[in-house]
């Protein structure tokens, strides 16, 4: 069984129903001149108030999560009270680098899988990439759209299909 890593902003959890009155449309995207991190600086708590995305019960299914993601060090404890309430009854081991490349390089050191959102990457061949309007323009073999695509591409990854 191939290793599975869950990003968690964008893929587990959704920060901008708490942070902007619209959805997002780009990377970087601002709202009365504020980007998502001038806004969570004024309210660490939005973290935690954060709903979790169409994606979390997909990952409340699995035996156990590895959660790979790269955030600010200040937001670490609002993100690991998020994660405890959300995931309490499963196992989650939760990886923070610190750069963004660094999921790379261990996604392919360990030939694992990334479920990501990000549209920042220049290597996308191990990514399942969650579609949103910031990552359209990345071409990608594992683009989803919905849980049901999700839990089905997992499936044939757990069962060495792919």
């Amino acid at each position: 069984m191939k290793k599975i890593y869950w990003d968690l902003d964008g893929v587990l959890r959704d920060l901008y129903k708490v942070t902007f009155a619209n959805r997002p449309t780009h990377w970087g995207y601002t709202e009365n001149g504020l980007d998502i991190f001038d806004v969570i600086k004024k309210d660490y708590t939005l973290l935690e108030k954060a709903p979790p995305t169409p994606f979390y019960k997909i990952a409340i299914k699995q035996p156990f999560l590895n959660i790979l993601t790269h955030q600010p060090n200040n937001w670490v404890p609002y993100t690991e009270n998020w994660i405890n309430k959300h995931f309490s009854s499963i196992y989650c081991k939760i990886i923070y680098v610190g750069t963004r490349n660094q999921k790379i390089d261990i996604i392919n050191k360990e030939n694992a899988y990334l479920i990501e959102d990000c549209p920042l990457f220049d290597d996308y061949s191990r990514i399942i990439l969650i579609d949103s309007p910031h990552n359209k323009n990345i071409k990608v073999k594992y683009r989803i759209k919905t849980p049901k695509q999700l839990e089905e591409l997992l499936n044939l990854i757990n069962k060495d299909l792919l």
